[in-house]
């Protein structure tokens, strides 16, 4: 994973004004401009829900699940494996970077980051994926609203590398200065650590390992007490290979 300017050879979604739209403006704004290769939706940090998605998924992705089935979870179960990790990364990163900027004014904030998603029929397409923040509130509620655009650069590029880019001068040196300490993980830390990689549950996981649900969210707790900290994100950024590997 390596950070990296964002392509110049594909249509990148302009929208500084987007903060100010009502989302029902916005939705319309953007079925009037988006290409059939891209789909966007806003996501609701509240009530940690999406509040709209475009038609353009069912073009991009060959499928559109029903309202109560478009969860980020959705989106995240269908992360190529190899990628997943280093996504996580990334994500946590700028999650990081943006708790410790909750005053600051981070004027038109862009994250934009290249990754496979499946497609409904097997195969895996390559997307940029750019993240603009819609609201913020001040102190720990941080980000209200956010709106995500997914390009489809299939055509465009065929590495497998994941790359990732925040347009603000102070990020780089911010990444630069993070050092993770890499845990120490049991084999069954790094079974269940994966199958969280990829978007299960514990419920799920627990089936798959044949384990009880709350075995594995011990398991889970054990996790994150090793990381130091009080969620996964935290935990994504000490990762290494090695804590991937099984």
């Amino acid at each position: 994973m390596s950070e990296s300017t964002p392509p110049t050879d594909v249509l990148v979604l302009s929208l500084p004004q987007a903060s100010a739209l009502p989302t029902r403006a916005l939705q319309q704004q953007l079925a009037a401009i988006l290409l059939t290769s891209q789909f966007a939706y806003v996501y609701d940090l509240p009530s940690q829900s999406l509040v709209f998605v475009s038609a353009g998924v069912e073009v991009l992705l060959g499928e559109r699940p029903a309202p109560d089935e478009l969860t980020l979870d959705w989106f995240a179960a269908r992360l190529h494996p190899d990628d997943a990790a280093a996504v996580a990364q990334a994500q946590a990163l700028v999650h990081q970077y943006l708790h410790e900027r909750t005053h600051a004014s981070l004027p038109n904030f862009l994250f934009s980051l290249d990754y496979r998603l499946r497609h409904a029929d097997g195969h895996y397409r390559r997307v940029l994926h750019e993240c603009l923040l819609l609201e913020r509130a001040p102190g720990p509620g941080l980000i209200q609203r956010t709106l995500a655009l997914f390009t489809d650069l299939s055509p465009h590029k065929l590495t497998q590398e994941v790359r990732y880019h925040v347009n603000q001068p102070d990020f780089a040196a911010f990444a630069a200065r993070q050092q993770p300490a890499a845990p120490l993980l049991t084999t069954r830390e790094k079974q269940i650590l994966a199958l969280v990689l990829q978007g299960l549950t514990s419920r799920q996981i627990a089936h798959r390992l044949k384990l009880s649900e709350a075995t594995v969210k011990a398991h889970r707790r054990n996790l994150l007490r090793k990381a130091g900290t009080h969620n996964l994100h935290g935990l994504f950024l000490r990762l290494t290979p090695a804590d991937t590997s099984i």
